[in-house]
């Protein structure tokens, strides 16, 4: 006699993001969320990052932000793993606007905002802009001459340092400004740019291939 033994072999699936977060802008104050969908017949387990530090407790497919503040802003990941292995999605860009919060008082409007932007004004909504000089938040707005005004907040110039290192590279920092993520690009023509790095404010990368290049330049501009 003989017997037969059927034998089922498990090959778990492997894992695929099919939606990975995308980069927002959100407004101080305001909610935001990020998800992620995967594919796999196993379990999944999720763990969001935000400039490449766990998250304590985020561990959902979705990260949800109900007031941003300007430490929310930075760069958002999720490592989802199953029994086979895990997989990093890109990280997502996350911008914190600066709002402003207006209240009527007695025959002004008491104007309120976070951050050290500056204050400025118009008589229409397209400009031009000029600033309040000396204006602090919060501000108190005379609104008794009559006439629409308009405002808005502009963010501080910066500038970047360049600092050699011993082993050949360069470090470039800057300040920034709260709530924003930056590019650093490089260029050895001024034409032709790339991006090097992408960095929260303030923000400070060493670039390590300065010598494979006769002449490095740099820029920031606004990450997004």
């Amino acid at each position: 006699m003989r017997r037969w033994v059927d034998q089922v072999v498990f090959t778990p699936s492997p894992l695929v993001l099919t939606l990975a977060p995308g980069n927002q802008t959100v407004g101080a104050g305001g909610g935001m969320q990020l998800s992620v969908t995967a594919a796999s017949l196993q379990p999944l387990s999720y763990q969001w990052r935000l400039n490449g530090s766990n998250i304590a407790a985020a561990t959902n497919s979705a990260l949800v932000l109900n007031t941003a503040q300007w430490t929310d802003a930075g760069l958002y990941s999720v490592v989802v793993s199953n029994s086979v292995g895990s997989v990093t999605s890109s990280p997502a860009i996350v911008n914190v606007a600066p709002k402003i919060f207006a209240q009527p008082s007695g025959s002004g409007l008491l104007l309120t905002w976070s951050g050290s932007f500056v204050l400025q004004s118009a008589t229409n909504p397209f400009g031009p802009y000029t600033d309040q000089t000396g204006a602090l938040s919060p501000y108190l707005q005379d609104t008794s001459a009559g006439g629409p005004q308009f405002f808005r907040l502009r963010s501080q110039p910066f500038s970047l340092t360049l600092a050699p290192q011993t082993n050949g590279g360069v470090t470039i920092a800057g300040a920034g400004i709260s709530g924003f993520n930056f590019y650093i690009l490089a260029s050895t023509n001024l034409i032709d740019w790339s991006r090097v790095s992408t960095n929260p404010s303030p923000f400070s990368f060493t670039d390590t291939n300065t010598t494979l290049f006769p002449c490095r330049f740099y820029r920031s501009v606004l990450a997004r």
